[in-house]
């Protein structure tokens, strides 16, 4: 919609400046200056002068207007393209560990069908981390939190090249394309010593 909105105004500047163009052509090809300075001349109307001069001036401010207010509405479509890619970031990732959720991964997803890479050979694994419900539970949900930014910061040491997401809780989910079955595994267990 807003894109659709600076087309226009490109658009309806785009003519008018023609219209502009062309007035000034047929005003030089008339010899419409010539005519109205003798006019003036002529008649010795001070009014018409002053009235053509402020005019003029009005013109002057009203394109002066016109490209702040351009200005702002380009400045303002900027703010509302990072606010709407903001909030589709926040609603695709987990704000404690950053790494995308749920939505994440379903938008990952469809971004590999549209690809094409829906029948590529992936290899994934579910992640879980022992005991950390009991742990909360003790030491309360600042320890759980705490652990869980610690965890995904090495996950994502450890699954550099791969597809890292939390589902929820203490769950988390990797996969990756074009990994050997060997390599995958190797990296599996270095996931269980971290």
């Amino acid at each position: 919609m807003l894109r659709f909105r600076i087309n226009r105004v490109l658009a309806d500047a785009l003519i008018l400046g023609a219209i502009g163009i062309v007035l000034v052509g047929l005003f030089s090809w008339f010899d419409f200056y010539e005519k109205l300075t003798d006019l003036l001349a002529r008649v010795d109307l001070f009014q018409v002068d002053e009235l053509f001069s402020a005019v003029v001036i009005c013109g002057l401010f009203g394109y002066i207007f016109a490209y702040r207010r351009f200005r702002d509405l380009h400045g303002e479509i900027r703010r509302r393209d990072k606010a709407e890619h903001d909030v589709n970031w926040i609603s695709s990732h987990d704000m404690l560990t950053r790494l995308p959720n749920r939505n994440g991964l379903k938008a990952e997803v469809e971004r590999l069908k549209a690809a094409g890479k829906d029948n590529a050979p992936f290899v994934a694994m579910a992640i879980d981390i022992d005991g950390f419900r009991h742990g909360t539970d003790i030491f309360g949900p600042e320890l759980g939190d705490g652990v869980l930014v610690i965890v995904a910061d090495r996950l994502r040491e450890l699954f550099v090249d791969a597809y890292l997401f939390r589902l929820d809780g203490d769950r988390l989910f990797a996969a990756a394309e074009g990994l050997s079955d060997r390599e995958w595994e190797n990296r599996a267990r270095r996931a269980i010593m971290m």
